[in-house]
């Protein structure tokens, strides 16, 4: 008590007025007034916040999934064009052995 300038031999509880106990009580409950406004406007730009960062998150969430879906259909395409590449060799391959058989034949 004596910290916030109270000494309680100069001014025990028992002898303050009644109107200096109002006037600490009044000053109390703005305080506390000012204090839940001030959490209130800070709640609110959590909230804001958080909805902001949520919407953010969901819409790299989209774009990732979108982005894994392209790399698989490439994935796919690439595929089929490997296998595509490897018929066209192996066609390739059986001609190139059937024109050296005829002209083997033919000489």
């Amino acid at each position: 008590m004596r910290e916030i300038g109270f000494d309680p031999a100069k001014m025990p509880l028992g002898k303050l007025k009644r109107s200096t106990i109002m006037q600490g009580y009044a000053v109390l409950q703005e305080l506390s007034q000012l204090v839940r406004q001030k959490l209130t406007k800070i709640e609110t730009a959590l909230i804001e916040r958080n909805a902001t960062v949520r919407a953010q998150s969901q819409e790299l969430e989209d774009a990732n999934l979108d982005r894994a879906a392209a790399l698989a259909d490439q994935l796919a395409l690439e595929k089929e064009l490997t296998a595509a590449l490897e018929q066209r060799d192996a066609i390739l391959s059986r001609a190139q052995s059937s024109f050296a058989f005829a002209a083997r034949v033919a000489a």
